[in-house]
């Protein structure tokens, strides 16, 4: 898919349009994000959540310096 048509699917709050960016340029978002939070889960993090922005899909996020371990389930430092 080309950026025109991924652009589309963005304009129309498409969620197509998040699969085929990150086909597109997941491993690139990645790559520069790992190189700068120097963490592969951090860095798909910030993969999904920069292709959810870039739809205009609403982005819940938490920040990890605001919690503890044990006060989330699931949740680990």
């Amino acid at each position: 898919m080309n950026d025109e048509e991924i652009i589309k699917l963005f304009e129309a709050r498409d969620e197509k349009g998040i699969s085929a960016a990150g086909e597109r340029y997941g491993k690139l978002l990645r790559s520069v994000a790992r190189g700068i939070l120097r963490s592969e889960q951090d860095a798909e993090e910030c993969e999904s959540e920069a292709l959810l922005r870039a739809c205009g899909l609403p982005v819940v996020s938490v920040n990890r310096a605001e919690y503890s371990p044990g006060l989330l389930p699931g949740y680990e430092r």
